[in-house]
């Protein structure tokens, strides 16, 4: 029941900050308009590779850690916020070199605010490991939804008032920042720092951290391809049709976030975890790709405005990776639940160097739609890859999920035969149609959620 609880509370928390992503976002798109949103894309893409050195997912230790050891959580958060700090100043300069050497388009101001806006990326993951660490997971939605809000209005307000992509990422910058001191200073997390406890935290994170290195670059691959090959705007259109895919992500991380914990403690209830998530993944994520696949134009149209037009394609092609999205993200997380964090870095390792392939080989020629092809085949070797290794060491399965996907495959087979010239009341009936078939052929978790929130709604009136 406590499970069920915290998945609740984190639920309810992320849906919200899906909203806020799939509508900010692309508000923060039609006001700067393809190219300063190329930039500001190429900024947050350059802040999360950063993180691949300024954090080196220490986060993971201090999640593993807060869960093993809540006694030490101000000696394990400091320590981890100090080196965030000391290697961000460090490697300043030789990274703003690299960085504008292959990308021109960000420089020396772009750069500063990508590094700062890492490091306070760093703080808050920091943060929210610490916070689900501790099985906290009311504060974690609350700071989740405070982050999501803040950076999306202020890169909005930003962006209405100066159309400048560079000043829309400062202003997220500052609001995350905000956002995590405000929640560190509320857990009372911040402490002395002790070398002794950061060495436990680095050995633990260290094998992530070192292919995290590679992992990072997946964020880029395909937007710094399209910027070499192509242009700034092309990375925009890209980035908007992304994002609005991307935003239904978090109900998938919400099962993740509250699994964690629970499969660290004790390692037996990894298969029990992975089977349910799984298949609760399934049943919202092929939905939502299927909506998102038939209604491509509509949700371009209205949220981008014009000038979005090329959006459209990506933007149905994404959608079709949804599910192994989701997918990826429970075989890494579950790898690393049971202490095997180099498998789930050779996970990351696999990501990005499969996502370098198909995007170099796609997007010279192919431009957005060949960088959107491409993480459609990144993520289904990579998860084939993740499956297999759970499944023969863990006992983990999917078998039970897969009528779904066949229920999902058929239906995207349908538009492209039958509907895609148009046709909006007959794709509103085979979306009906394949709701009404989703449910009857997963009857049984959707009772048995059902069943669970009676059961402590119940318990709260007799309380």
């Amino acid at each position: 029941m406590t499970f069920l609880k915290n998945t609740l509370y984190v639920l309810a928390a992320n849906f919200l900050i899906l909203a806020l992503s799939f509508f900010l976002r692309p508000f923060t798109a039609r006001f700067l308009g393809p190219a300063e949103y190329g930039l500001f894309a190429l900024i947050l893409s350059t802040a999360t590779v950063i993180q691949a050195f300024n954090l080196f997912s220490i986060n993971s230790g201090v999640l593993y850690y807060s869960a093993k050891k809540p006694a030490s959580l101000k000696k394990i958060v400091s320590s981890s916020l100090a080196f965030v700090v000391i290697i961000s100043v460090l490697l300043y300069y030789p990274l703003q070199t690299l960085v504008s050497s292959i990308i021109p388009s960000i420089g020396s101001g772009s750069f500063a605010v990508a590094l700062a806006l890492s490091a306070f990326l760093s703080f808050f993951s920091i943060l929210q490991a610490a916070q689900q660490g501790l099985e906290k997971f009311r504060a974690y939605s609350i700071y989740s939804i405070a982050s999501a809000l803040l950076a999306g209005l202020a890169s909005v307000a930003i962006a209405y008032v100066i159309p400048d992509g560079t000043m829309a990422s400062l202003a997220r910058a500052f609001a995350i920042l905000a956002v995590s001191l405000s929640g560190l200073v509320s857990l009372k997390a911040i402490g002395k720092q002790d070398f002794k406890e950061f060495k436990r935290i680095f050995a633990y994170s260290f094998p992530l951290g070192l292919t995290g290195f590679l992992g990072a670059f997946v964020v880029i691959a395909d937007r710094y391809l399209i910027a070499a090959f192509h242009s700034v705007s092309e990375v925009g259109f890209y980035d908007a049709a992304y994002s609005m895919i991307a935003a239904v992500l978090p109900f998938s991380t919400a099962l993740l976030t509250t699994m964690m914990p629970r499969v660290i403690k004790q390692y037996s209830k990894l298969r029990f975890y992975y089977e349910k998530i799984s298949q609760a993944n399934a049943i919202l994520l092929t939905s939502a790709g299927l909506v998102f696949f038939y209604y491509s134009d509509i949700f371009v149209t209205i949220l981008l405005g014009n000038g979005y037009e090329q959006a459209v394609l990506p933007f149905k092609i994404l959608s079709l990776s949804l599910p192994l999205m989701a997918l990826y993200s429970l075989n890494v997380s579950s790898a690393a639940a049971v202490g095997k964090t180099k498998f789930s870095g050779l996970q990351m390792s696999l990501l990005t160097v499969f996502s370098f392939v198909f995007n170099f080989l796609l997007v010279p020629s192919l431009g957005v739609v060949g960088a959107s092809w491409a993480n459609l085949f990144t993520y289904v070797f990579t998860c084939a890859i993740g499956f297999y290794y759970l499944k023969t060491r863990y006992g983990t399965g999917i078998t039970h999920v897969l009528p779904q996907y066949a229920f999902f495959a058929v239906f995207i087979l349908a538009y492209v035969l039958f509907l895609s010239p148009g046709g909006f009341v007959a794709k509103t009936l085979l979306l009906l149609v394949f709701g009404a078939v989703t449910y009857f052929a997963n009857k049984g978790i959707v009772a048995e959620v059902l069943g669970s929130l009676a059961s402590m709604a119940l318990r709260k009136g007799k309380l």
